[in-house]
Formats: structure tokens, sequence, C-alpha cells
């Protein structure tokens, strides 16, 4: 019988053991007493939460309902989200994945922030949109792919 520290540590993607067994193995680790990397981990799922369009508990709870079934209750979420309560890298990585940030940074192990101003704009005016709109959103995007971040900036003289 598996149990749920067995099933959390499947659950864990390799590059979040990754994170945690290099930041473990630095020392950095220890930056934060438990109690703040609690709140500050509650804080991050928070911004996380609300920068990924889920005004309140409820609608990320679904949202997480839709993905990974009954694993998180409205009261285990909030209790993360207020620090009274720690999460794992298991649970880490599932609100990542619904919240669009990395593991990592929910569990306090990176600095960088989870959505730019822009990027949340974006998938604001994207949730907010009828199908229609959101169908040319997504076409605007996938136009604009050859244009990505790997080719540099042209400059008109």
């Amino acid at each position: 019988m598996n149990t749920c520290a067995d099933y959390n540590t499947q659950r864990v993607s390799q590059s979040t053991r990754y994170v945690l067994a290099f930041y473990t193995k630095r020392g950095d680790n220890s930056k934060m007493d438990r109690d703040t990397r609690k709140i500050e981990a509650g804080r991050r799922l928070r911004k996380a939460r609300i920068a990924a369009g889920y005004k309140d508990r409820a609608s990320a709870i679904d949202a997480l309902a839709e993905r990974f079934g009954d694993l998180y209750s409205y009261s285990s979420f909030g209790n993360y989200e207020n620090g009274l309560r720690s999460f794992g890298p298991g649970e880490a990585d599932d609100f990542a994945e619904v919240f669009h940030c990395s593991a990592g940074w929910l569990l306090c192990l990176k600095d960088a922030s989870p959505v730019k101003p822009d990027e949340k704009a974006l998938l604001d005016n994207y949730r907010h949109a009828d199908e229609r709109g959101k169908r040319v959103i997504l076409n605007i995007a996938e136009t604009q792919q050859p244009y990505s971040a790997n080719r540099p900036d042209e400059k008109t003289g």
C-alpha cells in the first residue's frame, strides 16, 4: 500500500527533484527558517493563484479538482495560502502546473516572479474573451511564433 508520502514523491517532477537536491547540497535551503518559509510559500501561492486569474480560492480549487481530482480541499488550500501548513514538492508541482509558475519559486527555492505583468494582462484578456475572441488570440499567437525571442531584434535606422 502506498502512503501519502510515497504518492507525493512519485508525483514530483524530475526538475523539482534536481532543484531541491541542488539547493540542499549547497546549504542555501537554510536561508529561511521553517515558519518564515511556510508564510512566504503561502504568499507566493496566493500571488500565483491571483496572477493566473483565479480571484478566489473556490475557483482555484475547482481548477485543481478538474486536473487532479479531490486531492485538495478548500480548508487545506486555505491553510497553505495563509502559511499555517506547508506543502511539499508534489503539491508544488500540481500548483505550478495549474497556476503557470515554477514549483521552485513556490517552494522559495527561486526568486523569479511567476508571471510578468504583460503575460498576466494577455491571460486575463484571453479568459474574458468569448469563444471567437479566444480563437483570434490563439491564431495571432501562432502566427507570431516565427518572431519569438530566439530571433534578434531588428532595428531600423
